[in-house]
C-alpha cells in the first residue's frame, strides 16, 4: 500500500505536465530509490528521459524531487515548484530558495528583487529579498544581498556530497561552472552558495536556514548533471 500511495502521487503530479512524462516502471523505480537509506542513494539514479529531477539534501535526509510546474512572473526569472513522493515541496527562482516544507526552520515564503536581466551571458542574481521564517520568529524581514565569486578550488566540499560530486564532474582545465557566495550587505547572513553554468543556468544551490543547518540541491536530468 505504501508503494501504491507513492506511485499514485507521482503519477498525479506528472499528469498533464510537459516536465513529467514518465512511465509507470520509471515511477516505481523512483519509489524504490526513495526507500533506500544510503545517503548516496541518488548518485547514479536513472529516471525517465522526460523527468526534470532535483536531488535535495538536508542535515537529516535526502530526497529526489520531480518538477511539478513553472511560472514566470513579469520581468523576473521563472519559478519552479518541485515535489517528492511525500508531497513535500521546494520552490526555487533561478536556483534561489523561495520556500520549503517538511523541515525544521523552513522558509514559508520569499520575495526577491531582481534588476534587469544581464545583457551578457551570466547568472541573473537578486539584489534583495523579503522572507518569513516562522520557527525563528522572522516575518517580512528584508535584506539587501551581495555576492562574492568563489573559485572552484576554494569551494568547501568537506561536508557536502553534492559539492564533491559536482566538482569531480567538472575538473576540466577550462572552468565550466561559476560559483557565488551570497551575503547580506550588513554581513549577518550564513554563507549561501550557488553554482551556475557558463550560460547562467543554475546547477547547484545551498541555503543555510540557520548557521550550521543548510539545505542543498543539485539539478539532475535522467541521472545526469544539468547541464
Amino acid at each position: 500500500m505504501r508503494y501504491l500511495v507513492h506511485i499514485a502521487f507521482l503519477l498525479l503530479a506528472c499528469s498533464g505536465l510537459s516536465a513529467c512524462t514518465s512511465s509507470l516502471p520509471a515511477v516505481y523505480k523512483m519509489v524504490q530509490a526513495l526507500e533506500k537509506p544510503d545517503p548516496a542513494r541518488f548518485e547514479n539514479f536513472d529516471g525517465s528521459p522526460g523527468l526534470q529531477l532535483l536531488e535535495v539534501h538536508s542535515p537529516t535526509s535526502q530526497a529526489m524531487l520531480v518538477l511539478g510546474y513553472v511560472t514566470t512572473p513579469t520581468g523576473q526569472p521563472p519559478i519552479q515548484t518541485w515535489y517528492d513522493a511525500e508531497q513535500q515541496l521546494l520552490r526555487l527562482q533561478n536556483g534561489f530558495m523561495i520556500n520549503l516544507t517538511g523541515i525544521e526552520n523552513a522558509l514559508s515564503g520569499t520575495d526577491y528583487v531582481w534588476t534587469a536581466r544581464p545583457a551578457e551571458l551570466g547568472p541573473w542574481l537578486p539584489v534583495a529579498k523579503t522572507y518569513s521564517q516562522p520557527a525563528q520568529q522572522l516575518f517580512g524581514k528584508t535584506i539587501e544581498l551581495a555576492y562574492r565569486p568563489v573559485l572552484a578550488k576554494d569551494v568547501d566540499s568537506r561536508s557536502s556530497v553534492l559539492r564533491k560530486r559536482l566538482l569531480k564532474s567538472h575538473t576540466n582545465a577550462v572552468p565550466t561552472l561559476v560559483w557565488y557566495q551570497e551575503m547580506s550587505v550588513a554581513g549577518n547572513l550564513p554563507g549561501n552558495l550557488y553554482a551556475f553554468n557558463q550560460d547562467g543556468v543554475p546547477v547547484y544551490g545551498s541555503h543555510c536556514l540557520v548557521p550550521g543547518e543548510c539545505v542543498e540541491w543539485l539539478f539532475k536530468t535522467s541521472g545526469s548533471l544539468k547541464p
